[in-house]
């Protein structure tokens, strides 16, 4: 066997093992969002019963979160999954822009309950009117670009 063979198969496996690793953090982090965005939903209404502040993820963790996601399927060695089943990718993104959704309403919430900066009847107003505009504009955007419709691409 030659060395540069040996050499691409053994990176080959390191890609693979990578990938796999990877690809289960990211199903992991599908998880999460899928439940954090209930969980934060459940704390904002807590917040509005009890008036007590909750803390949910920070902002540097969610800029963290997104740089996975599109690293995941930008790396041609990651988006195995993404190729292999076209809704995944799309339903990656629609969790994680929910979670950021409820996380900057559980945001607004706590600058109420926490700091008193805003009116309790305003951090409500507000907090609603974000996340129904998050939702209008997830389906204005998938119903003018719908899943089926996208192009796999190089």
């Amino acid at each position: 066997m030659e060395p540069t063979n040996f050499i691409q198969k053994l990176q080959r496996i390191i890609y693979i093992f990578y990938s796999i690793i990877f690809n289960l953090g990211m199903a992991l982090l599908l998880l999460i969002f899928i439940f954090g965005t209930i969980g934060e939903l459940i704390n904002i209404r807590k917040i509005i019963e009890t008036e007590v502040p909750a803390y949910g993820v920070s902002f540097i963790a969610l800029v963290f979160f997104g740089s996975l996601i599109y690293f995941g399927m930008r790396v041609k060695y990651l988006r195995y999954p993404y190729e292999r089943a076209p809704v995944l990718a799309p339903l990656m993104c629609i969790a994680f822009i929910m979670f950021s959704a409820t996380e900057i309403g559980l945001s607004i919430m706590n600058g109420w309950a926490h700091f008193n900066v805003i009116g309790k009847k305003t951090a409500i107003v507000l907090t609603t009117i974000f996340l129904i505009s998050v939702r209008v504009g997830l389906s204005f955007w998938y119903s003018k670009y719908p899943i089926h419709s996208s192009q796999k691409e190089d």
